[in-house]
């Protein structure tokens, strides 16, 4: 499913803080507010953690690494890592729409002095990972029920709401996750899919 009204953070926020039964909207995310301060502190956590989860569409991004020095004594190549990387796929050739699982590098993520760094044996490696998205105007409509839901678990506690609803919350949640999946795969077309795309990465 797509369209509808582009999400603001407080078009999340909000929803969340409804899901609860608190009525004392966020109308600014720098507002000074308990509701507003809970919010913006747990906000970008569930963000991240959902984005990690699973290969969302919007997130995805295939890009030629930059080759940076050769690897250690167990890689071939050592190449730096997307600065907007938060979950790293695969690694993959170049040019191939859809890589066999025999067409994807073993590779190790590592650090060096300045950064973050991908090891791995493969020649002019392209990787396949999921970008932090922070423009909440691209999410689609089902991954924002989920991540207001999200939210609304991680509130719960601080906000001092009935231990019920914090529960439910929790459920609601892997619910709307398993919504949004479904949803988000449905669009497009791969004459053979990968199955491992639909795998839930949680934790």
């Amino acid at each position: 499913e797509g369209g509808g009204v582009m999400a603001s953070v407080t078009d999340i926020y909000n929803p969340a803080l409804a899901n609860l039964g608190v009525t004392r909207y966020v109308s600014d995310t720098t507002a000074q507010t308990l509701e507003a301060e809970v919010c913006t502190q747990w906000y970008e956590q569930v963000r991240d953690e959902l984005l990690r989860s699973a290969d969302w569409p919007f997130a995805r991004r295939r890009v030629a690494l930059a080759l940076v020095a050769d690897g250690p004594d167990h890689w071939e190549y050592q190449y730096r890592y997307p600065s907007d990387c938060l979950f790293l796929r695969s690694l993959v050739v170049d040019g191939i729409r859809n890589p066999r699982t025999d067409q994807r590098a073993e590779f190790e993520v590592a650090s060096d002095a300045t950064a973050r760094v991908i090891w791995t044996d493969m020649e002019s490696a392209s990787a396949v990972y999921t970008k932090r998205v922070t423009d909440t105007t691209v999410f689609d409509p089902l991954f924002v029920s989920a991540l207001a839901w999200g939210l609304s678990a991680r509130i719960a506690m601080p906000l001092s709401v009935d231990a019920r609803l914090s529960q439910m919350a929790s459920q609601q949640y892997s619910l709307a996750v398993q919504r949004a999946l479904a949803a988000a795969f449905n669009e497009g077309y791969q004459a053979q899919p990968d199955p491992s795309i639909l795998s839930l990465r949680f934790g």
